[in-house]
């Protein structure tokens, strides 16, 4: 079993075993969590950042660049880009496609949805993280107070 770290992508479609696609899966969206809410950190000091800056225009050109770094960061450190929803499909797809036996399909088709269910996918996963929530409303709430003044 690879190490997430080492992983460039999880590549669903070149895994040589669907249960190291699954096993990649599941350190994605772990690892995905984690990254969301240490950035959501990052996030919340730089809105506390923007609230220093006096001028009100200055102020909301704050606020946009630290929602843009927020973002590229966010981008940069998520290795695989597809949303969980496609990786499931895809997952799931090749399950049908290259499982073997009823009883071989029904164990990774359980596995896959005890995946899913754990980790609540459909159900809009970025905001599961309570940091990473808290701090996205708290910058939220900071650019529509601005926007009032």
């Amino acid at each position: 079993m690879t190490d997430f770290a080492d992983t460039q992508s999880m590549g669903l479609e070149e895994h040589p075993s669907i249960d190291a696609a699954l096993d990649e899966f599941r350190k994605h969206i772990k690892e995905y969590r984690k990254v969301s809410n240490d950035e959501g950190v990052w996030l919340f000091l730089s809105t506390l950042g923007c609230w220093s800056v006096t001028s009100p225009i200055l102020q909301l050109a704050a606020f946009a660049v630290a929602l843009i770094i927020f973002s590229k960061r966010l981008k940069n450190r998520i290795k695989e880009k597809k949303s969980f929803p496609k990786s499931e499909e895809i997952i799931r797809q090749r399950i049908h496609e290259e499982s073997v036996g009823k009883e071989v399909l029904q164990r990774r088709l359980a596995r896959l949805e005890n995946i899913r269910g754990a980790y609540r996918i459909g159900m809009r996963p970025i905001f599961d993280n309570g940091v990473f929530a808290i701090c996205w409303l708290f910058y939220g709430a900071s650019v529509v107070l601005h926007m009032m003044h």
